[in-house]
């Protein structure tokens, strides 16, 4: 099949690149489209189609993402009988100026929904967003609880959706890790201590994630709890320096011992930093189904997440964690330390079962399936 990938972003998103690395194992033609950075990339030869030139000329003008539009829309349609699928990822409304005007592709594309692009939008922009959902072919969401709540917002047929998750490479690189290494090991190679309960605050820099109402929380504990626990706060992406500054004074505040990541880290870093952590806080606005949040399920971290989150398909795979209200925050956190050792020791069957739901072995299959019946 040739596949055409659309992306509003920076095409190094690790989900893409998963995707399309499997797409390829698969034997099938990948191109990427990338509306931003103005590329059209051949991926398996590595050959951006964007004619440079006109990359050029948007560079330098006022209307260049309306030139950019207009070029990839040309591509889509000079290449239409050779095109079997075309996959948006992260329903941005600028697809539907891509689209706009024509039906020749309606029958050709899926719109795969990441969850800010759903949960985080406008009452406007859903409305434009929901015309576009009615002339293509296929929807596709993570979960089934994501599914309801796309058919509550829009108004659009059951028929269209389906589920498809992405998989989770870095599964792999974490089991080789503790192939090599235990954990106080990690935990040294980190400079991280080893006597103490390691608590993740987040695990990203957007005011989204609720540091602040978090720090709080943790700044009501007991001063015994204090000097046994650790925090991190893992700010690398999404947050600005004068963000960042606050919570560090809110923090310094509490007297807890903490680390405050503020820089890029590697995916290995990345990989070490979850499988260092005992405890996983996670109260952000919204999500859907976050790898971050995967991956420290997978290094067996006790999860205490908001009980508003769609994280049902836990209870369906049986997942062991803790759910909390905001108001209760202080109240859970506590609770969790003071049966760290029990919960700990029921969290060890989450590493296999998180596995066997999120490595990338059986997802593939479930991407492959839908553009199958694209391609009808």
């Amino acid at each position: 099949m040739k596949i055409i990938l659309l992306a509003s972003f920076n095409r190094k998103m690790t989900f893409i690149e998963e995707l399309i690395e499997n797409l390829l194992q698969k034997e099938n033609e990948v191109v990427l489209v990338d509306i931003i950075n103005k590329e059209i990339l051949d991926v398996k030869e590595c050959k951006n189609l964007f004619p440079s030139v006109i990359s050029y000329i948007c560079r330098k003008n006022k209307i260049g993402l309306f030139i950019s539009l207009l070029y990839i829309r040309y591509y889509l349609w000079k290449n239409n009988k050779n095109i079997d699928v075309i996959n948006i990822h992260y329903f941005s409304k600028i697809y539907t100026y891509l689209f706009k005007w024509t039906k020749l592709f309606n029958n050709k594309i899926m719109i795969t929904i990441w969850g800010s692009d759903m949960y985080r939008t406008s009452e406007s922009i859903k409305k434009i967003q929901n015309v576009f959902m009615n002339e293509v072919k296929i929807i596709s969401v993570v979960s089934k609880q994501m599914k309801n709540d796309l058919l509550e917002y829009y108004e659009i047929k059951n028929s269209k959706i389906r589920i498809a998750r992405f998989g989770i490479k870095k599964f792999e690189m974490m089991k080789e890790i503790l192939e090599n290494i235990n954990v106080t090991d990690i935990r040294n190679e980190l400079s991280l201590p080893k006597n103490k309960i390691l608590i993740c605050c987040g695990y990203n820099g957007i005011k989204e994630q609720r540091h602040e109402i978090i720090v709080n929380a943790l700044a009501e504990l007991p001063q015994n709890i204090k000097n046994n626990i650790y925090l991190i706060f893992h700010m690398g992406y999404g947050s600005s320096s004068d963000y960042i500054l606050a919570i560090r004074n809110k923090v310094n505040f509490t007297k807890i011992e903490h680390i405050i990541i503020d820089n890029y880290l590697t995916e290995k870093h990345v990989a070490l930093l979850r499988l260092a952590t005992d405890i996983t806080i996670n109260i952000q606005t919204t999500d859907a189904l976050s790898a971050s949040l995967v991956e420290h399920i997978y290094a067996k971290n006790i999860m205490l997440v908001g009980d508003w989150l769609p994280y049902n398909i836990f209870d369906e795979i049986g997942i062991f964690y803790i759910k909390t209200s905001l108001e209760r925050l202080n109240e859970s956190i506590l609770y969790v330390i003071r049966n760290y050792e029990n919960f700990k020791n029921k969290c060890e069957d989450n590493s296999m079962k998180i596995y066997e739901f999120g490595s990338w072995n059986p997802r593939i299959n479930d991407w492959l399936e839908i553009y199958k019946e694209i391609c009808g």
